[in-house]
């Protein structure tokens, strides 16, 4: 049996910034295998962003995973940086 998906503290602050910038979240906390935290859309862009607190770092599944990705993934710890990366790829 799986454990339930680890979540950072700063997730529900991230997801609510990119919801009040007009975006989608879909959760893929329960994927594992080190994929990212969040696929966040808006029109016909998307990004996958992987949720941090502080300075963590990426855990070693999450480094292999950006290493073999081929799509755009953002590294985000705050709400701030969520509107940020939505005005800079996303709008």
């Amino acid at each position: 049996m799986r454990r339930a998906a680890r979540v950072d503290t700063t997730q529900r602050a991230i997801v609510a910034a990119f919801q009040a910038c007009g975006a989608s979240v879909l959760s893929l906390a329960g994927i594992g295998k080190g994929c990212p935290d969040l696929l966040v859309a808006r029109h016909d862009k998307a990004v996958l962003v992987e949720c941090k607190t502080g300075f963590a770092e990426l855990r070693p599944s999450q480094q292999a995973f950006l290493n073999t990705w081929r799509g755009y993934v953002e590294i985000i710890r705050d709400a701030n940086e969520a509107v940020e990366c939505f005005e800079d790829y996303l709008r």
